[in-house]
């Protein structure tokens, strides 16, 4: 690689300064790509980035993924699994269990709904659709935007919020991240657990869309997890981004109302 790279180099040293911009350009844009479906991997890249500048250390984290879906595209996760972390990943379409195994074996699989029913009623609009849900009005806004139908009901285990938590910290009980984004149940999965000491995530990722008429920081979620001492320090199309005020990562970042 190195030997290729010196040999553009030595060429590119003949060519207008405009070309050889471009070049270089081309060449660092590749390595920028993000998987998440709204750029909140490039964010949370940033967030880290920054914690590694300011304390002159990499801040390492392990993350529960609610409402997973695909392993790679959309992925909120998958940039953080190919820094080399493993998470715990909870995604109640079997669809997709061989695809997560294959593609991201370090992960710790969990063919499972998250709610406080033993088990719910998967509304599939299609198999690999986004849009999937436990929760019939918003797959009927679904239906009404977006023109699609639902093709059959899957019914499906549960677990807690709370449960999945105490799973992944025996899986790995470092430091850890956890992303919400569970089609129109974020606030009622988010809502059930009290962020207990030792089991704090230190960075949130939730889809927060809401009512349209309400801004975000007068939203259920902004309003609950500020209660348990979390701040809003980033926002995509749809998604806030949290950190725990009661971390050190806390103190370099500014809560964005």
């Amino acid at each position: 690689m190195r030997k290729i790279l010196g040999r553009l180099v030595e060429r590119s040293q003949n060519l207008p300064i405009p070309y050889v911009l471009k070049l270089i350009q081309h060449l660092t844009s590749r390595s920028k790509r993000s998987f998440s479906s709204y750029g909140e991997d490039s964010m949370l890249s940033g967030i880290l980035s920054r914690y590694a500048l300011e304390f002159g250390k990499d801040l390492k984290l392990s993350y529960i993924d609610i409402g997973a879906w695909r392993p790679i595209s959309g992925s909120n996760t998958y940039w953080l699994y190919r820094q080399g972390s493993r998470g715990t990943v909870v995604e109640p379409n079997p669809h997709f269990e061989s695809l997560w195994k294959a593609l991201r074996p370090r992960d710790h699989y969990l063919g499972v709904g998250c709610s406080s029913s033993e088990t719910e009623n998967l509304l599939v609009f299609h198999d690999n659709a986004a849009s999937n849900t436990f929760d019939s009005s918003f797959a009927a806004q679904v239906s009404q935007v977006q023109s699609f139908t639902i093709v059959k009901t899957i019914s499906v285990p549960c677990l807690t919020l709370e449960s999945i938590v105490n799973k992944h910290l025996s899986f790995d009980d470092g430091p850890f991240l956890l992303d919400v984004d569970v089609e129109g149940r974020d606030f009622q999965v988010i809502s059930t657990y009290d962020f207990p000491a030792g089991r704090r995530p230190i960075i949130i990722l939730i889809e927060d869309t809401g009512d349209k008429a309400v801004l975000i920081k007068d939203s259920k979620i902004n309003s609950y997890l500020l209660k348990h001492s979390y701040k809003l320090v980033a926002r995509s199309a749809i998604t806030s981004i949290y950190v725990d005020t009661d971390h050190e990562l806390s103190s370099i970042l500014t809560c964005i109302f």
